[in-house]
């Protein structure tokens, strides 16, 4: 038998993840995820290697589904509609990390609204 490297962590619980996402998104503007699909599912490998993601993307979920501005609440010009997703929060090394960082997503909140809001 293979131990695993001591920094090796667990396999990605997939199925665990996208509950916790549909869980915290659940009656919000932000869009269910119906599956692992190939890119997600590469998505999610690399951010499984990055202890913050592994420890904190519950709380993640949740302050990502109350932000105004991934609700689609705050829109600049030319993204109308637009609203967070599952791919979005997983798609970098940078964007779940803003969510957690909650004073940044704040201020891009209210900067937007400043800039965006008609008189």
């Amino acid at each position: 038998m293979i131990d695993k490297p001591v920094d090796a962590p667990d396999p990605v619980p997939y199925q665990k993840i996208l509950k916790a996402y549909n869980d915290a998104v659940a009656g919000t503007p932000l869009p269910a995820a119906l599956k692992i699909t190939t890119t997600r599912k590469e998505h999610l490998q690399a951010r499984w290697k990055e202890s913050l993601f592994r420890e904190r993307y519950e709380e993640m979920f949740r302050k990502a589904a109350q932000i105004p501005w991934l609700r689609g609440e705050c829109p600049s010009p030319g993204h109308e509609g637009w609203v967070g997703s599952l791919d979005y929060l997983i798609r970098n090394d940078t964007n779940y990390v803003r969510i957690l960082e909650r004073p940044v997503a704040q201020k891009r909140t209210e900067e937007y609204r400043e800039k965006w809001t008609p008189s």
